[in-house]
C-alpha cells in the first residue's frame, strides 16, 4: 500500500508540474489536497474506523484544501464524547500507517469537549481549528467546533484579533520588519503567506464567512485591492510550489542555492542569463510581498474599525487636510493628493508629530491610487523638493519617516534614481538585504545615532561632532544610487548624487561633502583590512586623503552605519575595535598636525616604557627582557599593545622550551590573540592557518616576525565561528594542543570543509598589488571564494618565488575571502615590477 500511495503522489506531482503554467495555482493546491483526502479516507476505512463514531478532519492549510508538494498534513481526530468504546488499537495503527507513507503528519486525537477546551486556552490551536474540514465520519464534530469558535462569548472577535496581531508583530520583529532579504522566508517574513492567512483568519472570525465568500462579500477591500491581493498571494504560492519541487523537501527560505533552479522552474530564464533571471524573479517577489504587507495593514485596520466601531476616537486636527486619529494621520478629503506636494507633506507631518505612528488605512488607500501615475515625478516639483530636503534636516525622525516612505512606495514615486535600486539583488552572502533596503537601514542607523544621546561609543561621539548632518544623511541616502554596492559603482553613485543634490539646491559645501563621502565610502574599512593601523605612516597617508576632521567624523559615522546595515553579523567587536583604533589615531593626528606623537620612534619608546613598568614585578630580569627585544624587528613594538608586549615577553623569556604556544584575550580590540614562538620552518604559517580552520577558528589578522636568532614569532588575532572571543577553557587547551602537534609532527593533509553555500557561487580570484607606505615592502591583496585550500595555494606561490610573508590580514565577506599579505623578496626588499608580473602569472595558474 505504501508503494501504491507513493506512486500516486509522485505521478500527481509530475502531472501537475507539466501543466503548472496552464492551471491556476489554487486549482493545483486543491487537487493535491483532494488526492491526500482520498488516500487518508482509504486508510481510515482499511483500519475499520469507518464503522466508529469518530471523525477524521483536516485542519490548518490542509483544512483549507491547499497543499504544496511538501506541506505539513495536519489532521484532527475527534472522538465521541459519550461512553462509546474508542478503537484505540485501530487509531494507533492508522496514524502509524500515515508515518510509514513518509507523510509529514501533525495530528491530534481529542474528544469534542477537549478540543474546545484546548482551543480556548491556546490561540494557535483555535486558529488551526478555524480551518477544520470534515473528511470522514461524524461531520457534526467540525460544524459544532466551527460554531463554537465563531461564538463571540467564547473567544471575542477583539481578543482573537489582538492575539493574531500580536503574533504577527512578533513575527515581523523577528524578521526585523522587512521582506527585502536576499534569502527571504516565503512563509513567515513580512508580506509572506502567513500575513495573507492572518488577514483571512481575523476577517473570517469577525464576519463568519468562508474563504471563498470573504473577499467578495466582506467589503473590507475595494475591488482592485481584492484582485491585487489574490494576484500577490498566487505568485507567492507559485514561488513556494517551485521551491518545494527544487529542494525536494518543505523548504520555506529561498536560499541562494535554490534561486537559479526556482527561476528556471518558473521560466524566468536559465544558463548564461541565470543572474538576470534571478533578478527578475526576486524583484517581482519583493514587490508582491511589499504589496501584500500593505493590503494586510488595510484589511486589519478595517476589521479593527468594525470590531471597535463603538469606541470614541482620539482626534486632533492638524490642518485643513490632515488629522491625527488614534495616533495615525488621516485625511477626510478623497482629492487631497491632487496637490502632489501633499504626498510629501503627509510625511513631513509624521516627522513633526512624535505621537504619529503612521498613516491610516483610508489614507493609504488614497496614496495607493495616485502611486501608479506618479512614478519618479514628484521630484520635478519645487515644492516637493523643498519638503523632501526638510525631512533630512530632522535626522531623529528619518528612520520612521523614510521607513514608511520606502514601505509604501513613495520613494519610488519621488525619484527615478531610487526606483532603479528597488528590489535589486546583491549576489553574495555578505549582504543580507536588497540594495534599497540596505540604503534605508544605513540611514536608519544614523537616525538611531541621533536619538541615542546617552551612548558613548566612538561613532556616536563622531556623529555628534559632524557639523553638516544634512550632507551626512543625504550621502547615506545616495551612497548606492547606481543600484549596486560594488566598489566600481561608487564613482557612478557619486556622480548621480551630485546631480541629485544640485537639483535639490543644496549648498556647494554640502554637495562637495556628499560626493566625497560616496567616492570614499570604503576608505576606512579598506585601510583597516589591508594596512597596519598601528603604523604611523598608515595614519599619515590616510589623513592626506581625508583632509579634515569634519570629513573624518562624517566618514567614520557613515562607515559604521553602512557596515551595520549590511547584515546583523557584520558589526562585530573585532570590526568595531579595528575601525575605532583607526579613527582615534587619525583624529589625534589631525589634532597634533601629525607631529612626533605619531612618529614610529615615539610609539615604540612609549610602548617599551609601559611594558617595562608592567614587567617590574615579574621574575625575569631587565637584561633578559632587553636581550629578547633586541632579536625583534621594530614592527613588533607598534603592532602590539604595551599589555600584550609585556605578556609575550614574560612568557617567552620565562619558558625555555619549543614550541611555545599560548592564547591571551585582547579585550581592547575584541579578539583572542594566539602567540606562537618556535624555530622557523617551511610552510609553518600555512600549517597553523589550516589547523585553525579545521578547528573552526577564524584568523582575522596575523603578524609573522623573524627574530635575529633564527626563530619566528607568529601572532594571530582570532575569533570563533560566531565572531566572538575564544573563552571556553577546554576549547582553548585543545586548539593549543593541536597547534603544538602540527609544529612538532607536521600537518596531516585532509580535506578542509567548504561551506555548502559557497558551492552556489562562481567567482574568479582577483589578485592585485596595492600601495603601502612601507618602501621596503609590497602589499598584495587576493580575493577568492572562501575556500580554505586557497591559502595553501597562495602561500605555495610565495615559497616558489622565495618571498617572505611579514604580515597577513584575512577578512571573510560572506562567500568571499579577502587576504592581504605584506611581502618582501629574497633580498628583504619590495618586489620589483618583473617579480610582480611573475607572481601574478603564477596566481593565474595556481588559483584557476
Amino acid at each position: 500500500m505504501k508503494t501504491v500511495f507513493k506512486e500516486q503522489l509522485d505521478n500527481l506531482t509530475h502531472q501537475q508540474n507539466s501543466r503548472f503554467f496552464t492551471s491556476q495555482i489554487s486549482q493545483l493546491l486543491t487537487e493535491r489536497a483532494n488526492a491526500l483526502d482520498n488516500i487518508l479516507i482509504e486508510m481510515w476505512c482499511s483500519h475499520g474506523l469507518d464503522k466508529s463514531n469518530c471523525s477524521l478532519n483536516a485542519v490548518g492549510g490542509y483544512g483549507r484544501a491547499s497543499l504544496h508538494p511538501f506541506s505539513d498534513i495536519d489532521i484532527a481526530i475527534i472522538l465521541p464524547c459519550n461512553d462509546e468504546q474508542i478503537p484505540e488499537t485501530a487509531l494507533r495503527a492508522f496514524i502509524a500507517g500515515l508515518w510509514d507513507l513518509g507523510l509529514d503528519i501533525g495530528h491530534s486525537v481529542r474528544t469534542l469537549s477537549q478540543a474546545k477546551h484546548y482551543a480556548v486556552d491556546d490561540i494557535t490551536i483555535a486558529t488551526n481549528l478555524l480551518d477544520i474540514r470534515c473528511l470522514y465520519g461524524n461531520c457534526q464534530h467540525s460544524e459544532q467546533l466551527r460554531a463554537f469558535l465563531y461564538d463571540n462569548e467564547v473567544i471575542s472577535d477583539k481578543a482573537f484579533f489582538d492575539a493574531k496581531l500580536l503574533e504577527q508583530k512578533t513575527r515581523h520583529k523577528k524578521a526585523l520588519n522587512t521582506a527585502l532579504y536576499l534569502e527571504p522566508n516565503i512563509k513567515t517574513n513580512p508580506g509572506g503567506l502567513r500575513d495573507f492567512q492572518t488577514i483571512v483568519w481575523v476577517a473570517r472570525k469577525h464576519l463568519k464567512l468562508s474563504n471563498n465568500e470573504l473577499l467578495v462579500e466582506g467589503e473590507l477591500l475595494q475591488e482592485d485591492e481584492q484582485f491585487e491581493l489574490i494576484e500577490c498571494h498566487d505568485f507567492l504560492c507559485r514561488i513556494r510550489w517551485a521551491l518545494h519541487c527544487v529542494a525536494k523537501r518543505p523548504q520555506e527560505v529561498l536560499l541562494f542555492e535554490y534561486q537559479a533552479q526556482v527561476a528556471e522552474f518558473l521560466k524566468f530564464g536559465r544558463g548564461d542569463s541565470a543572474q538576470q533571471a534571478i533578478e527578475r524573479m526576486m524583484r517581482q517577489l519583493f514587490r508582491a510581498m511589499t504589496r501584500l504587507q500593505e493590503l494586510n495593514q488595510i484589511l486589519c485596520d478595517n476589521v479593527h474599525r468594525c470590531i471597535t466601531h463603538n469606541r470614541e476616537k482620539n482626534t486632533l486636527k492638524i490642518n485643513e487636510q490632515f488629522s491625527l486619529v488614534d495616533g495615525f494621520l488621516e485625511t477626510s478629503s478623497s482629492s487631497v493628493f491632487i496637490d502632489k506636494s501633499q504626498v510629501i507633506s503627509l510625511f513631513k507631518l509624521l516627522a513633526e508629530h512624535p505621537d504619529a505612528h503612521g498613516i491610516s488605512s483610508n489614507t493609504l488607500q488614497l496614496l495607493r491610487k495616485v502611486r501608479h501615475r506618479l512614478l519618479g515625478e514628484l521630484q520635478d516639483y519645487q515644492s516637493c523638493r523643498e519638503l523632501f530636503i526638510s525631512l533630512f534636516e530632522r535626522p531623529k525622525t528619518l528612520k520612521k519617516v523614510l521607513g514608511l516612505m520606502h514601505r509604501y512606495g513613495v520613494l519610488e514615486m519621488y525619484a527615478t534614481q531610487w526606483a532603479q535600486s528597488e528590489g535589486r539583488m546583491q549576489f553574495d552572502i555578505h549582504n543580507a538585504y536588497t540594495v534599497d533596503e540596505h540604503v534605508y537601514k544605513t540611514v536608519s542607523y544614523i537616525s538611531d545615532f541621533a536619538n541615542q544621546n546617552d551612548n558613548h561609543e566612538s561613532y556616536h561621539l563622531a556623529y555628534g561632532r559632524v557639523q553638516n548632518k544634512l550632507a551626512l544623511c543625504m550621502a547615506a541616502f545616495c551612497h548606492h544610487l547606481a543600484g549596486s554596492q560594488e566598489s566600481e559603482s561608487h564613482a557612478t553613485s557619486a556622480m548621480l548624487a551630485k546631480e541629485f543634490a544640485r537639483f535639490h539646491s543644496l549648498k556647494k559645501a554640502s554637495v562637495d561633502l556628499i560626493v566625497w563621502l560616496i567616492e570614499n565610502q570604503d576608505l576606512l574599512i579598506n585601510t583597516s583590512r589591508t594596512l597596519d593601523v598601528y603604523d604611523p605612516r598608515t595614519i599619515q597617508s590616510l589623513n592626506k586623503k581625508v583632509g579634515s576632521l569634519e570629513r573624518l567624523n562624517a566618514l567614520y559615522t557613515l562607515t559604521v552605519a553602512d557596515i551595520m546595515a549590511t547584515n546583523e553579523e557584520a558589526w562585530s567587536d573585532w570590526q568595531a575595535a579595528m575601525l575605532e583604533q583607526l579613527y582615534i589615531a587619525s583624529r589625534e593626528a589631525f589634532k597634533t598636525d601629525g607631529k612626533s606623537i605619531f612618529e614610529q620612534r615615539t610609539v615604540i619608546r612609549e610602548n617599551k616604557a609601559e611594558a617595562q613598568t608592567r614587567l617590574a614585578n615579574s621574575t625575569i630580569s631587565e637584561d633578559e627582557v632587553m636581550a629578547f627585544w633586541a632579536t625583534l624587528p621594530n614592527s613588533f613594538f607598534t603592532f602590539t599593545s604595551a599589555k600584550e608586549l609585556s605578556e609575550i615577553t614574560e612568557k617567552v623569556v620565562s619558558t625555555h622550551q619549543f614550541p611555545l604556544v599560548f592564547l591571551t584575550q585582547s579585550e581592547q580590540i575584541g579578539c583572542s590573540t594566539l602567540v606562537v614562538y618556535t624555530p622557523n620552518r617551511a610552510k609553518l604559517f600555512v600549517d597553523i592557518f589550516n589547523t585553525l580552520t579545521r578547528a573552526k577558528v577564524n584568523v582575522k589578522d596575523a603578524e609573522l616576525l623573524e627574530t635575529k636568532d633564527g626563530n619566528v614569532l607568529e601572532i594571530f588575532r582570532v575569533l570563533d565561528v560566531n565572531d566572538e572571543q575564544l573563552c571556553e577553557r577546554y576549547r582553548i587547551e585543545r586548539v593549543i594542543r593541536q597547534i603544538e602537534q602540527v609544529i612538532t609532527k607536521g600537518y596531516k593533509e585532509c580535506k578542509l570543509p567548504v561551506a555548502k553555500k559557497i558551492k552556489s557561487f562562481e567567482s574568479e580570484p582577483v589578485v592585485e598589488f596595492i600601495p603601502t607606505p612601507k618602501r621596503d615592502r609590497t602589499l598584495l591583496k587576493v580575493t577568492t571564494l572562501n575556500n580554505p585550500t586557497y591559502v595553501d595555494k597562495i602561500c605555495s606561490v610565495f615559497r616558489n618565488h622565495t618571498l617572505s610573508i611579514h604580515s597577513a590580514k584575512v577578512t571573510t565577506l560572506g562567500e568571499s575571502l579577502e587576504s592581504v599579505f605584506l611581502l618582501s623578496d629574497s633580498n628583504n626588499e619590495s618586489l620589483k615590477e618583473a617579480m610582480q608580473s611573475k607572481v601574478l602569472d603564477a596566481f593565474g595558474y595556481n588559483l584557476s
